[in-house]
């Protein structure tokens, strides 16, 4: 079911962790700063290919609402990336709303089945139904909390937080 999602969302996570190395070898910083010249040059020169396709992925609204529905990351990197935090839960606000037009929940939903008061416990009888809110999958995804990512078996596996 998440697959799509992960994938897309990876590629972000892959570009700004490649940015992040290319930038330090090109400028010979880090762990890159006995590398010869000659090949931070090269560095440099190779990034200008990969500007091309960060742009490319920068501005398509896919990767980040990819990233923003992957339970792993949520709206939690955009908070953090930029520096007004009111702005980026604006933008959050608006995806969603986004969503909401672009993909309406189906009206024909279907419901779990009512069982008969008939039969069973005569206290059972007496309880009123629950009332259950509707709620659609891209409200579930935004107002559950973040999952975490379990490596410590050498495998990725979602761990849903305990609330």
């Amino acid at each position: 079911m998440f697959g799509i999602f992960f994938e897309r969302s990876n590629a972000v996570f892959t570009y700004y962790d490649l940015q992040d190395i290319l930038e330090h070898a090109s400028e010979r910083r880090e762990e890159f700063s006995d590398i010869d010249p000659r090949i931070a040059r090269a560095v440099t020169e190779g990034m200008k290919k990969f500007q091309k396709y960060y742009t490319f992925m920068d501005a398509s609204d896919t990767y980040y609402t990819a990233l923003i529905l992957d339970p792993r990351v949520q709206g939690d990197l955009l908070i953090d990336e930029l520096e007004d935090e009111d702005a980026a839960r604006e933008i959050l606000q608006t995806l969603r709303l986004n969503i909401h037009r672009n993909y309406p929940v189906d009206s024909q939903t279907p419901s779990l089945p009512v069982q008969s008061t008939q039969h069973g416990s005569r206290t059972f009888r007496k309880l009123k139904p629950l009332a259950v809110e509707a709620k659609s999958d891209v409200d579930r995804n935004f107002d559950s909390p973040r999952m975490g990512v379990d490596t410590d078996h050498g495998r990725s596996e979602l761990v849903i937080p305990v609330v």
